[in-house]
């Protein structure tokens, strides 16, 4: 049936959480059926063209036919070029998200599950991410909710070694807790190496 890998790769990606891997064989797939049934549109747009310079005259079944297999082709690779777009497009928000919750080493991470062109497109929303951060002068990912308090208590889940704040070195070391500027840790919270302790 025309369009079911196009619509395959979409449900595939609306299913999954997360970032899946990247499906290069189903998108070599849906392009190749474009081309055929852009093939076969081609040809038969030519036949009929070919049938009417010789003179022939086309009965209104056949100008029907002609009519209708025209527009199931055409409709056709018009729903596969907008199922591949929906999966590239909806695959460059969920990277630029987990840049945006993860920060840049964890959604780099992810890399396995990127084509050289996603990968090339994160580093380079990271570094326009990282020139407007410095020319603000504000870590604009650091906190994506408004922080209630100024310090949070968290609890270190991974040995970290020293990190270096605006206040000075902090070390973190696995089952140690502190009190923390909830941006000094953010990016680290959510990549799950720090847990921060409810009260």
């Amino acid at each position: 049936m025309h369009g079911q890998r196009a619509f395959e790769l979409v449900q595939q990606l609306r299913m999954s959480v997360g970032l899946p891997g990247y499906d290069e064989a189903g998108l070599k797939e849906v392009a190749s059926e474009m081309r055929d049934l852009h093939g076969v549109l081609v040809e038969s747009m030519q036949q009929m063209q070919r049938r009417v310079q010789h003179g022939e005259a086309l009965d209104e079944a056949q100008v029907r036919a002609i009519q209708c297999s025209t527009v199931v082709h055409l409709r056709s690779v018009q729903r596969n070029k907008r199922c591949a777009l929906a999966y590239l497009v909806n695959r460059a928000r969920r990277i630029q998200m987990q840049r945006w919750e993860l920060g840049a080493t964890a959604a780099a991470r992810s890399d396995s599950c990127m084509s050289a062109q996603e990968a090339d497109f994160l580093r380079k929303y990271s570094d326009i991410l990282g020139e407007y951060c410095d020319a603000v002068q504000l870590d604009v990912t650091a906190e994506i909710q408004p922080p209630s308090d100024l310090l949070i208590e968290v609890r270190v889940q991974e040995d970290l070694g020293t990190v270096q704040t605006e206040d000075g070195a902090m070390h973190l070391r696995r089952g140690t807790s502190l009190y923390v500027k909830r941006g000094d840790v953010e990016h680290l919270i959510r990549q799950g190496s720090l847990e921060q302790v409810q009260n």
